[in-house]
């Protein structure tokens, strides 16, 4: 058997990156490929990640948004582009030729012309209107899909209210998109949902979701999406789910989970995997490169909080629907946690880690930014 290989970095020089102090720790099970710090930061909370086609790379913090820019060498020092208001969260990114999209908890806004400019840049807000809840309980993933719309996950803001079982637990609410502050009225809980890119003609793609975080379309344009479990009520509504979505699909909460806890159901759907056990994943992304080993291709990648691992999940048809088996990419270690995942041109992959002991609501944690890639990689080149 081959031994991992565990990295323990206190510190790190590379010609083509920053030198940084990198307490993260974690293993990389896979004897052909290494991990790169390429920043490490105890201030900014590092969380969502995405490049765009010329390599520059942007991330997302708990109220900043940075770039570091593509150069020979590697990558220049981070450069802030904007900061929302604090404990705003920017849970995910996307990129529409020079625009930045930005998922925050509570709005999703569109920065124009950011993947290029670096001053005045100036938010616009499309869609918003999520009740204030909590900042783990909102609005999370982004992803265009092939007919030009941008779909977004959200998750479910009463998880505080009722025993689950009363029909009075679905939230009403009104949301607010563009033109002209548009009213859409809102009933139900977590789910996928729509718009122009534009922020106008909002609409709900899937239901029945508890808290879906990350939101990914594969090379087939398959919509896939994940759910974090309610480890409160374990007898019910544990393991986390791996979710396909489908135009119209109710994946079950609060009154429902999955077919294997309940066979006795018959409107459940299938999950894609039903061993996730506890969990609390994050981001998510899909690999489909060659630069990496073979076994990574087609895989949903997703950073699970909760087990500290970045998965990757080779995806199978099974029936109508589609089977993911999991494999470990990187594995933390003590409080290193991935939550955000991204894949580079070339196929190289980056990632987000938050140092933490355990769940807060909105905190400033060690965060380091990584880059996984093959050991032969020669960054010089």
């Amino acid at each position: 058997m081959r031994t991992p290989l565990l990295v323990t970095i206190t510190a790190i020089y590379v010609s083509v990156f920053q030198s940084h102090l990198y307490s993260a720790e974690f293993e990389i099970p896979h004897p052909e490929l290494k991990a790169i710090t390429i920043d490490s930061v105890d201030t900014e909370s590092f969380l969502s990640v995405r490049l765009d086609t010329e390599g520059n790379l942007f991330t997302g913090c708990r109220e900043a948004l940075f770039v570091y820019e593509a150069n020979e060498s590697g990558f220049a020092p981070r450069k802030l582009l904007y900061t929302f208001p604090k404990d705003s969260w920017l849970y995910d990114l996307e990129i529409r030729g020079n625009d930045i999209y930005v998922m925050t908890n509570l709005a999703l806004y569109v920065i124009k012309d950011a993947r290029v400019k670096r001053e005045g840049l100036q938010p616009e807000r499309l869609v918003w209107g999520l009740p204030d809840f909590h900042p783990h309980q909102c609005f999370h993933g982004l992803a265009f899909g092939p007919d030009g719309w941008l779909y977004m996950s959200m998750g479910d803001l009463l998880v505080w209210y009722g025993d689950f079982s009363r029909p009075d637990h679905w939230g009403h609410w009104t949301f607010f998109c563009q033109p002209d502050d548009t009213q859409v009225p809102f009933t139900g809980v977590g789910g996928v949902l729509r718009c122009k890119p534009d922020g106008s003609q909002l609409e709900v793609v899937a239901r029945g979701t508890r808290n879906s975080c990350g939101l990914v379309f594969d090379n087939k344009w398959n919509l896939f999406t994940h759910d974090n479990d309610h480890e409160g009520l374990p007898t019910e509504f544990v393991p986390s789910r791996l979710l396909h979505v489908v135009p119209g699909a109710d994946f079950g909460w609060p009154r429902g989970w999955m077919p294997t806890m309940t066979p006795d159901r018959k409107d459940l759907l299938v999950t894609m995997n039903q061993k996730m056990g506890r969990g609390v994943p994050v981001g998510q992304s899909y690999y489909d490169e060659t630069y990496l080993p073979k076994q990574y291709r087609n895989s949903i990648l997703l950073a699970r909080w909760g087990t500290r691992a970045l998965s990757s999940y080779p995806i199978e048809v099974s029936g109508a629907t589609f089977k993911a088996e999991e494999q470990i990419l990187l594995q933390g270690l003590n409080q290193t946690r991935p939550v955000g995942v991204t894949v580079g041109r070339g196929g190289r992959i980056f990632v987000t880690l938050a140092e933490m002991a355990h769940n807060e609501g909105s905190p400033v944690y060690q965060s380091d930014l990584v880059m996984i890639t093959r050991k032969d990689d020669d960054l010089s080149k």
